[in-house]
């Protein structure tokens, strides 16, 4: 079976993301932890280039990615929210009248 061209970017784009995940957690772990995992910090998005180690810490996803855009604008980001698993929050939503069947 041969890839074709989009197959093949696919994934190399996997790859990347894999990689971007793998060295954002690294450098958290063994940079930034200690001193950024604070209560004031619960429930923030921190975003890391992991090129630099460069970072920004907000309330919300957008505002921590522009900022850091904005002094690194190639940079590769790696984000995490404090205290969760998952940078985004999900939620259930009761709609009326609606039933599963």
């Amino acid at each position: 079976m041969r890839l074709n061209q989009e197959d093949i970017a696919m994934q190399t784009t996997d790859r990347q993301k894999s990689d971007t995940i793998t060295r954002g957690e690294a450098i958290y772990e063994t940079q930034r932890r200690a001193t950024l995992d604070t209560p004031e910090n619960n429930n923030k998005i921190l975003v890391i280039d992991v090129e630099s180690g460069d970072y920004e810490i907000a309330e919300d996803h957008l505002t921590a990615s522009n900022c850091l855009r904005s002094r690194r604008p190639h940079s590769k980001r790696f984000e995490m929210r404090f205290g969760y698993a998952s940078v985004y929050k999900t939620g259930v939503y009761k709609i009326e009248g609606f039933k599963l069947p």
